[in-house]
């Protein structure tokens, strides 16, 4: 798999402070979102990522802020947790690990685990959500990103990588995506600095629409909302999953794939792209691949990957809105620019 800029033309994509702390870093990044995961999931996610960048991840956080070194005690909290996990909403442990103290680096893990003790929503919640009652609603969320030119990456094994991956054999999967992505620290080693980096986000964002930034649409950004008539097809008080954004990997979960009418109906929605754009059935989600590499795209020359746009446009009926976008993004666009990012792929 080649990278879209050749060399170290990366740099384009790169911010630092002074002393070379990362501002902005570019990264290959996945994406899980699960609602509430068997422990099994969490930890064989964790062992995978370690597996696959070792000795690259170097510092830990368990969502403090601080970070301390990685050693065999810190690689030991996920499995601790695992085996007798406190339930949310008591509890969401947050285990953070990457290459750096300061700043975003260029390998990162990210796990966002709220531990469930039901497999179903309580049959007492539809009357209170019909009701207009205020319901809180979670999922855990996996991450990983990778160096921009990591193995994993340029020989192409990303797709094996994710069909072997736990998350999406859960049963509770919600859904996930892979591609191109910039980190920004949200705060940032120089406070001063903060504005020029998110004004540099922005602006590479606005120019290149397969270009997605993580640390804005991570965990503040829902992956469930709350939908009254996904409810009452449901007879249960069950939020109704979302796609954040199309992505060169997107997956989608059963009630995804429902909501579009099912396989056959997704098919031809995608059949304007032609063989570029693959379907395929992994674990208990629907794999998406728009094109056989993940592109960037760059709108100063008019170009907006075709196979992007039309998964875009495919998946619009379960896809988060604008307005969804603009509490997070909204600290590194104006509103025009976010409306220039969302459009390059939702419009044709």
């Amino acid at each position: 798999m080649s990278s879209p800029y050749e060399d170290d033309s990366w740099s384009a994509l790169r911010l630092d402070t002074p002393e070379g702390h990362g501002l902005i870093r570019p990264r290959f990044q996945i994406h899980f979102a699960v609602e509430y995961p068997e422990p099994a999931t969490v930890q064989r996610f964790h062992d995978a990522v370690i597996e696959l960048l070792g000795d690259s991840l170097t510092w830990i956080s368990t969502g403090s802020g601080r970070w301390t070194r990685r050693t065999a005690r810190t690689d030991s909290m996920v499995a601790t947790w695992c085996r007798d996990p406190v339930f949310w909403p008591k509890k969401v442990y947050t285990f953070i690990a990457q290459d750096s103290d300061q700043g975003v680096g260029d390998a990162k893990l990210e796990i966002y685990y709220a531990a469930r003790d039901r497999r179903s929503p309580s049959p007492e919640w539809l009357p209170r959500l019909l009701q207009g009652a205020h319901l809180p609603k979670y999922c855990t969320r996996l991450s990983v990103a990778l160096p921009v030119r990591h193995e994993l990456v340029t020989s192409g094994r990303v797709v094996d990588w994710i069909r072997a991956a736990a998350p999406v054999h859960d049963a509770s999967f919600i859904g996930g995506s892979a591609g191109w992505a910039i980190d920004v620290p949200l705060n940032p080693p120089l406070s001063t600095q903060g504005p020029e980096a998110r004004a540099r986000a922005g602006a590479m964002l606005q120019r290149h629409p397969g270009l997605t930034c993580f640390s804005y649409m991570g965990l503040g950004l829902g992956d469930l909302k709350w939908d009254l008539d996904f409810a009452r097809a449901k007879s249960a008080a069950a939020p109704r999953p979302y796609v954040r954004r199309a992505d060169w990997i997107t997956l989608i979960n059963g009630d995804q794939l429902a909501l579009l009418g099912g396989a056959s109906a997704l098919r031809a929605a995608l059949a304007q792209a032609g063989d570029s754009v693959v379907l395929e059935q992994v674990g208990l989600a629907t794999l998406i691949r728009a094109g056989r590499e993940p592109q960037l795209g760059d709108l100063s020359v008019g170009y907006v990957p075709a196979e992007y746009r039309a998964v875009a446009r495919a998946l619009a009926p379960v896809s988060l809105s604008l307005g969804d976008f603009r509490p997070q993004l909204g600290q590194a666009f104006d509103d025009y620019g976010l409306r220039a990012w969302y459009d390059a792929l939702a419009k044709p």
